[in-house]
């Protein structure tokens, strides 16, 4: 029994010091200023990382027609749980690319959205 106790109380230190388990986004987006038209347009079409550091990540759709100065709308896409970016975002990546919608899809800390 003391064992899980302290097991608890680990947890629920972790949540009150972990911004992510608090459900508390820390990931900012590169200033557009900081970022060349070339290295915009140049193989950043298609499917790519969102780029957090960690091992569960997300994927960002932007499609061909997208350009620096064309601003596209985003649709963000939440996987159900125990899923991943890589397993919803091909379900709608061929219809973003019909109606140039850039797509934000992040994936979960952990295996679900759920911070409790």
């Amino acid at each position: 029994m003391r064992d899980a106790s302290r097991a608890k109380a680990g947890q629920s230190e972790a949540l009150a010091t972990d911004p992510h388990r608090q459900g508390i986004l820390t990931w900012k987006p590169v200033p557009r200023s900081q970022i060349s038209a070339e290295a915009w347009v140049a193989g950043k079409s298609g499917t790519n990382p969102i780029g957090l550091g960690s091992r569960r990540d997300g994927l960002v759709y932007i499609p061909e027609s997208a350009l620096p100065d064309n601003p596209r709308p985003l649709l963000i896409m939440f996987h159900g749980a125990g899923a991943s970016a890589t397993d919803v975002l091909p379900m709608i990546a061929e219809a973003a690319e019909r109606q140039a919608v850039m797509v934000l899809a992040p994936d979960s800390r952990g295996a679900t959205w759920d911070v409790l």
